[in-house]
């Protein structure tokens, strides 16, 4: 397993990390949480270390179900948690940053994982009627209290956001949806990586699935799947962007005998020699197929045509909206 540091802190981590929304199983058709607990258990096995929830994936579950599988004992695993995100009532999803919400949430995640403290606690969506360095103050409280380890955002425009002023020393990641369909948020990558040595953490790596070449134009999800009203990347105006992306990573499936979820995977972390690329994984397949990401890399002129071939992702939505 190749490995990383954790922004300047005392933690290593795969680079292949595990996503667990799958893992509360809530918007996602056909899950078998046995097999996804399997999953678990041998992504372990084999060398993962970091393990992405959130306490409202699944309502809860996700952490409840990550806490049960992963022993207390195993000091080598890396618990990833978020908070500000809530469920209403009704069913409806709404942001909370509030003091208040972020002391109860800590404490209902800690519960949930059967843990004394969370490794890396970050904020999942930041609204920005709470500033960021409130936030932060309210994190450094956690940490003086050992309740966390570290702290990080989530979809979070930090290099706008904070104004420019030097970063708390506990703040290690950061963590944009980013694959070869989705590279607006790129620049900021690259700054936040390179002049403040936070470590990225990729999530959306294979594009809901477009990636893995399963699925064509006019494909239909479940309704449970939450895909079937949110499925981004399968508007009809992107199929131009994703037919073209799909026949070259194609050709370069066979060329280096690996699968399209490889080549996605293996984009990102050669384009980003310290970043993790979260997957969510639902099945065993899955998992030991994303393992094939790890331990070769694409040549650099491969690497160059996929970028030459993606760079217009950053802009695509305004494309599609002026017709183009």
């Amino acid at each position: 397993m190749e490995t990383t540091r954790l922004g300047t802190s005392d933690l290593n981590i795969s680079r292949l990390g595990f996503g667990c929304w799958q893992l509360g199983g809530y918007g996602w058709q056909g899950l078998d949480h046995t097999e996804i607990e399997t999953a678990v258990l041998k992504a372990i096995d084999q060398g993962v270390t970091l393990f992405d929830t959130a306490d409202v994936y699944g309502l809860g579950s996700s952490e409840e179900r990550l806490g049960r599988l992963i022993p207390k004992s195993r000091d080598d695993i890396v618990i990833a948690s978020k908070f500000g995100v809530r469920i209403d009532d009704n069913g409806r999803s709404y942001y909370d940053n509030s003091r208040d919400w972020i002391f109860k949430a800590v404490e209902g995640s800690l519960k949930r994982l059967h843990r004394d403290c969370i490794d890396l606690y970050q904020l999942h969506w930041h609204t920005p009627e709470r500033p960021l360095d409130e936030i932060f103050e309210d994190l450094e409280t956690l940490r003086t209290q050992g309740k966390i380890k570290y702290y990080g955002v989530s979809n979070v425009d930090l290099v706008h956001d904070w104004g420019g002023k030097p970063y708390p020393k506990a703040l290690a990641s950061f963590s944009f949806e980013y694959n070869l369909c989705e590279r607006k948020w790129e620049d900021q990558v690259n700054t936040l990586e390179r002049d403040h040595k936070l470590s990225f953490l990729s999530w959306g790596s294979l594009a809901q699935g477009l990636l893995s070449g399963k699925y064509r134009k006019g494909h239909r999800f479940d309704k449970k799947d939450h895909r079937s009203s949110k499925g981004y990347y399968f508007r009809a105006g992107r199929w131009e962007f994703n037919e073209s992306l799909l026949e070259l990573m194609q050709d370069l499936s066979v060329k280096y005998d690996r699968s399209l979820p490889q080549i996605a995977i293996r984009w990102i972390l050669d384009s980003h020699p310290d970043a993790v690329a979260l997957i969510g994984i639902k099945t065993l397949d899955n998992l030991s197929d994303n393992m094939g990401s790890i331990g070769w890399s694409l040549a650099p002129e491969d690497l160059q045509k996929l970028d030459t071939q993606t760079q217009d992702m950053r802009y695509v939505e305004q494309r599609i909206k002026k017709g183009f």
